[in-house]
């Protein structure tokens, strides 16, 4: 996560950039470092609706991996491959 907010911080050196995350373990870590363009904003506990990601993961399950079986881990890439298009 440090290595992901360094490269941001790198990529818009002008902008003061406010990143909202969950607080998943890695987002939190005791030792990440935050540039000084940068601010954290921690979305509530227990509240998977406000997080954008969420809804590509339901969509995903109901529309292209709900009751499938697939051959292989390959097979699955290229259904995710597919699903993430949007053919």
């Amino acid at each position: 996560m440090g290595v992901f907010l360094e490269e941001l911080s790198r990529t818009y050196p002008e902008d003061y950039l406010v990143v909202v995350m969950d607080k998943a373990a890695w987002h939190t870590g005791s030792r990440l470092a935050l540039p000084n363009n940068m601010r954290l904003e921690w979305l509530p506990a227990y509240s998977p609706e406000c997080n954008p990601a969420e809804h590509i993961w339901d969509m995903l399950r109901e529309k292209y991996f709900c009751n499938r079986l697939f051959r292989s881990l390959e097979h699955v890439e290229r259904v995710l491959m597919e699903a993430l298009s949007l053919k």
